[in-house]
């Protein structure tokens, strides 16, 4: 499987290539650790300091929850140009073992 490079996906058949729905995943996949790791924290710390209002609680837990839908969404659009580079014999989304050989190969 040829891994493509970021500067030429233009230039491949499939178009959205699946990268670019691989770069927005990694982007939200930061911000849904963020908010997971908020939603814990504050619902451990403001329990022991005194009743946490509702809404404290419930606007950090629903951007939460709207960013794992999101991820999901994106996650479910970018299979059908995922499958269909396979087919083509190159991938703008990488395994993490063509990743491996794919850095051994790279330009520079």
């Amino acid at each position: 499987m040829r891994v493509v490079p970021r500067e030429q996906w233009s230039q491949q058949p499939i178009q959205p290539t699946a990268g670019s729905y691989w770069l927005r995943c990694n982007r939200i996949i930061k911000v849904v650790l963020v908010m997971l790791a908020g939603v814990v924290a504050f619902a451990l710390v403001a329990r022991g300091i005194h009743p946490t209002p509702w809404w404290m609680v419930w606007i950090p837990l629903s951007i939460f929850v709207l960013s794992c839908v999101y991820l999901m969404t994106i996650s479910a659009l970018s299979l059908r140009p995922y499958r269909a580079e396979r087919r083509l014999g190159y991938t703008t989304w990488p395994s993490g073992q063509e990743i491996e050989t794919y850095k051994g190969k790279r330009p520079k």
